[in-house]
């Protein structure tokens, strides 16, 4: 299997596509990390959980967007200030298929301000991305997962519509 690389997004081109698994597969997930530096008990959790955050989408793309990246980012989204951290996925599969239920999902871990329903959401996130059955409708996992977990407010599912992405509540 090939070794996994971390980068970070160059603000300048889109992420190129990466090389295909030993099964020549690409990898199914782009998985991204918005984290603008704020001092909070939710963004230390994600922080300190990121190198095995990352091990364990070792055959997904992660890109870790640094501050400023982060915040160029949420200054074109500005609906999404304040809720960061916030872990981005998108499902090449789905995107491809056109799914009529998602591409992908965001958990908004800003919201939340207790620090062991983060770091449980982050270990919920990784759970459903490597079970093979739960990955294969992400939207409808997160959602079922998360209202469990009580913190629906924490999650957008990304929907796209007439080939552009754009957001809808999950509640």
């Amino acid at each position: 299997m090939a070794k996994r690389v971390t980068r970070k997004v160059d603000s300048r081109r889109a992420p190129r596509r990466s090389r295909a698994d030993s099964d020549g597969r690409l990898p199914r997930f782009e998985v991204y990390v918005i984290d603008s530096g704020w001092k909070t008990p939710a963004a230390e959790v994600v922080r300190n959980a990121m190198p095995l955050f990352v091990k364990y989408l070792g055959h997904h793309d992660v890109y870790l967007l640094d501050a400023d990246q982060s915040e160029k980012f949420l200054q074109g989204h500005p609906q999404l200030l304040g809720k960061d951290p916030i872990i981005a996925v998108l499902d090449r599969d789905a995107i491809r298929r056109e799914s009529p239920n998602g591409v992908g999902v965001r958990l908004l871990l800003g919201r939340i301000r207790d620090e062991h329903r983060v770091l449980a959401l982050v270990k919920m996130l990784l759970r459903i991305l490597n079970t093979r059955q739960l990955a294969a409708d992400l939207p409808e996992s997160i959602r079922r997962y998360v209202h469990r977990e009580g913190v629906a407010g924490a999650i957008d599912i990304v929907m796209s519509a007439a080939g552009r992405v754009e957001t809808e509540s999950g509640h």
